[in-house]
């Protein structure tokens, strides 16, 4: 595989990961974690043992995509990706061997019935998973940036024949250029 072909898919491993992983963040984080309490039925110790279940399972599926992203980011080798990705390992880590341990343990003594005072807990990993949501949209748009500048391309080939291209400038005129075309053909 080519150079420029490997720095093609590592950019879409990297889009594609940190788009996956945003949608997980805001379906879980932002929205199912808070509505279950809203539904009939649903007590504090049933929505905290179902918080439980699937903050276990996110934070794993986290992981994967972590690795994922992680992989993007080397294949790209940008001093810029490669800094957001420190920010955001560091927040996912923080929250995995941190966090998430402090907040299943206090779940479950408020599962088994003690009562608790408030926790900074709970605020502080919402506030990281914003942090990751941002730093995620930042990582996919510093990424687009890169590729839409054609940076990572070549500009000696050419994805159109020589009559193709004659085709294409009587068509367009001076307003062709085989190197806006260059990207589509990959």
């Amino acid at each position: 595989m080519s150079t420029t072909r490997k720095v093609l898919f590592h950019h879409k491993v990297l889009i594609s990961s940190a788009f996956i992983w945003m949608g997980f963040i805001g379906g879980i984080s932002f929205m199912e974690s808070w509505l279950k309490f809203q539904a009939k039925g649903v007590s504090l110790e049933i929505g905290l043992s179902i918080g439980k279940l699937v903050f276990f399972a996110l934070n794993k599926i986290e992981i994967i995509l972590w690795v994922s992203v992680s992989y993007g980011c080397y294949g790209v080798k940008n001093s810029q990706n490669f800094k957001i990705w420190i920010g955001l390992s560091l927040v996912l880590w923080l929250q995995t061997l941190y966090l998430l341990p402090v907040l299943d343990e206090r779940a479950d003594r408020i599962i088994s019935g003690e009562p608790l005072p408030p926790s900074f807990h709970h605020l502080m990993y919402i506030i990281l998973e914003a942090c990751k949501l941002v730093l995620l949209s930042f990582l996919a748009y510093k990424t687009f940036k890169a590729i839409e500048s054609n940076l990572p391309f070549s500009t000696e080939t050419s994805c159109f024949s020589s009559i193709q291209k004659t085709k294409l400038k009587q068509v367009y005129g001076n307003n062709f250029s085989d190197r806006k075309c260059h990207f589509r053909c990959r």
